[in-house]
């Protein structure tokens, strides 16, 4: 097997050129988690040696792993590689799954072949956390981005220091659009996985979506499900028919008129809540009074104060 380095930049297209750009055990891993060879090709995954993977991330963890390149949906350049290696470091505590290049921020990971989808905005878009996971919707057809994290639809940004949503959010027309949003089956008894989805949904109404949904996954066998967990236990006809809540939006829906629409239209004005407030009179209803004259008189319901 042929090996690479890579970095942020890595052409996509080199590993088209390898013979097989996957070690056995690492294929073997994949396949075993339910990817199919075509998945795993059209994704452009490929094996890091230990320095490889060290030159990837910018620091030593001293084991070999799979990398996954995060493709842009229209020109399939790449602009962040994470990687999967075969012995987690420790990282605060915990085992470090996944690791992304010291110093970069977070990115929105496209499946496949997505770039049709992505700028339809009549086609239900939905968001899930992890890159696996986001190929096994591709896999299944199911039309999902991922996340490297459920927090991680926002950033810093690298020359403010601000935290704010990523850039890679502007990448797909959410204006109308339905959206699903797909955590893992903690989202109902975490409160910060609960937190990230509904900072979310409230992200994407503001940049104009119509409704966004939460897909609650339910346990498997008393044990935390993930939407990989579920489509391989299950099937894709099981997910789709799973209830779905309607989260609320913070902001009023309203509809924008057209200056051709508002002459056309016939709209009645609502009964004032107290006769008077809120209406405008003309010079005629005012008798040729003055505003002042006219507020002042017998003619003119207003609010009484003190």
């Amino acid at each position: 097997m042929q090996t690479h380095t890579d970095t942020k930049g890595f052409d996509p297209a080199h590993v088209d050129t390898i013979n097989d750009p996957l070690t056995a055990p690492h294929r073997k891993h994949l396949q075993d988690r339910g990817l199919s060879d075509q998945t795993i090709a059209a994704a452009r995954l490929f094996s890091v040696s230990p320095a490889e993977a060290g030159d990837t991330l910018g620091r030593t963890i001293g084991c070999p792993g799979i990398a996954l390149p995060y493709q842009d949906p229209f020109n399939k350049t790449v602009s962040l590689t994470r990687v999967r290696p075969d012995t987690p470091p420790t990282i605060k505590g915990k085992p470090a799954k996944y690791l992304s290049p010291r110093g970069a921020g977070n990115a929105v990971y496209y499946p496949p072949e997505c770039e049709s989808w992505i700028n339809d905005p009549s086609v239900v878009i939905g968001i899930t956390e992890g890159e696996f996971k986001t190929l096994w919707a591709y896999q299944a057809g199911v039309n999902l981005v991922g996340l490297s994290g459920v927090t991680c639809w926002r950033g810093k940004d690298s020359q403010t220091g601000k935290s704010g949503p990523i850039t890679d959010l502007d990448l797909i027309p959410w204006q109308d659009r339905l959206v699903s949003i797909c955590f893992d089956s903690d989202t109902a008894t975490n409160p910060n996985v609960l937190a990230a989805r509904d900072g979310l949904a409230k992200e994407l109404y503001s940049r104009g979506a119509r409704v966004v949904f939460s897909i609650n996954l339910p346990e498997l066998k008393g044990a935390k499900c993930g939407l990989d967990d579920y489509l391989d236990a299950y099937d894709v006809e099981a997910f789709r028919a799973l209830d779905v809540e309607e989260l609320s939006s913070p902001y009023p829906r309203v509809r924008l008129w057209t200056g051709t629409e508002l002459q056309s239209a016939t709209i009645e004005r609502p009964a004032p809540i107290v006769p008077g407030w809120g209406m405008r009179e003309s010079a005629a209803d005012r008798d040729g009074r003055t505003w002042e004259e006219y507020a002042s008189s017998p003619d003119c319901v207003r609010p009484v104060s003190g």
